[in-house]
């Protein structure tokens, strides 16, 4: 049976039958929320999700491929990783993806597809502030914007559009609301979330990761998985995860909890930095949208390589890519309140939502 998923009309994603359970379940951490029950009658850029093995039938075999270190491909059309049972394939404005492992992220797809759109994803949290506008709390990871949405929502009664990701453009701010990633420094703020669904705060992640970074032989042990097909199926039964457990947003704060979209109204640019004092000052449009692009394409660095071998191999067009996010930041972000907040290293969730609500951010 087919799964469908609608993001705000710009893009559909169908994950057909056969497909693997792993595939769909990484799918769905990112987009649950957007599942459809039937596909969607508007011509809108597709994303369709088939097991490797069905790629023969799209492939033309009379067609010469291109060597591209390990990889080949039909330049222009598609990208093919033989060894990693990973195909993937664009056409007409859509893209294919043939893959029988977890070993591409989907959100790197919808991206691709949104930017001809005149949207980007952007590294951060949204609230509907108490003005009815949009504020986003953008930065790296581990800087307190779960904490800080949570707040909203538990605090303030404000609704949330994302905790980790959002989609902006055209002066709105789309939803993006994935489960949420608790880890151990949530403990005091959800501690009852963690006491009500029985999640041990202990994962032994450290200990773990040190014991398979210094097994030996390891790349040689990799290797031969991946020749036998075995790898990522076995990673994803021993590989340890730095996080306690993954919860939807309704199973925190309750259903009606999620704003779709909304005109944007401030940009906050947040980072933590060894000093004992908080600061918030305003921050050019130039500055911002370099660092809100390097963020974004930072948390997907481990994909990074595929992304420079679709580019390289012209399945997509990385100088129009680049050009195209570089004029959705620039039209965006132009006459919108734009800050910096710098948070002290060790602060507190306390500490940190006292200040964000003693600047009137809610």
């Amino acid at each position: 049976m087919k799964k469908y998923y609608n993001i705000h009309n710009l893009v559909e994603i169908i994950v057909n039958s056969n497909v693997s359970k792993w595939i769909i379940k990484d799918i769905e951490f990112q987009v649950r929320f957007f599942i459809a029950s039937e596909q969607s009658k508007s011509k809108i850029p597709k994303i369709e999700i088939y097991p490797y093995a069905e790629f023969s039938k799209f492939r033309n075999h009379y067609e010469p491929e291109s060597i591209f270190y390990k990889e080949t491909s039909a330049v222009g059309k598609y990208l093919n990783n033989a060894n990693e049972n990973l195909c993937i394939y664009k056409s007409n404005g859509n893209f294919i993806i043939f893959a029988d492992y977890s070993n591409f992220l989907i959100n790197l797809f919808i991206q691709i597809l949104i930017v001809e759109q005149g949207y980007t994803m952007i590294h951060a949290a949204g609230y509907k502030s108490s003005s009815g506008l949009i504020h986003i709390i953008a930065g790296a990871g581990g800087i307190g914007k779960t904490s800080i949405v949570s707040y909203a929502v538990i605090n303030k009664g404000l609704k949330i559009l994302g905790d980790d990701i959002v989609i902006i453009g055209n002066k709105e701010c789309l939803s993006f609301p994935r489960e949420f990633v608790l880890k151990t420094y949530h403990s005091k703020s959800h501690e009852q979330i963690l006491k009500n669904n029985n999640i041990s705060l202990f994962n032994f992640y450290t200990i773990k990761r040190f014991i398979i970074d210094n097994f030996p032989f390891k790349s040689l042990i990799i290797k031969i998985l991946k020749k036998f097909k075995l790898y990522y199926n076995l990673v994803r039964l021993v590989n340890p995860t730095p996080h306690l457990a993954t919860i939807s947003p309704d199973k925190i704060f309750g259903k009606g909890s999620i704003e779709s979209k909304g005109k944007i109204g401030k940009i906050c640019y947040m980072e933590r930095v060894k000093d004992n004092s908080f600061s918030l000052t305003k921050i050019n449009n130039e500055v911002i949208s370099n660092r809100l692009l390097s963020i974004i394409h930072h948390e997907w660095i481990s994909y990074m390589p595929q992304l420079l071998s679709l580019g390289a191999n012209d399945v997509i067009n990385l100088n129009h890519y680049m050009n195209r996010l570089s004029k959705i930041f620039s039209e965006t972000l132009i006459d919108l309140d734009l800050s910096q907040i710098k948070v002290p290293y060790n602060v507190s969730e306390k500490d940190l939502n006292n200040f964000i609500n003693s600047k009137n951010l809610f």
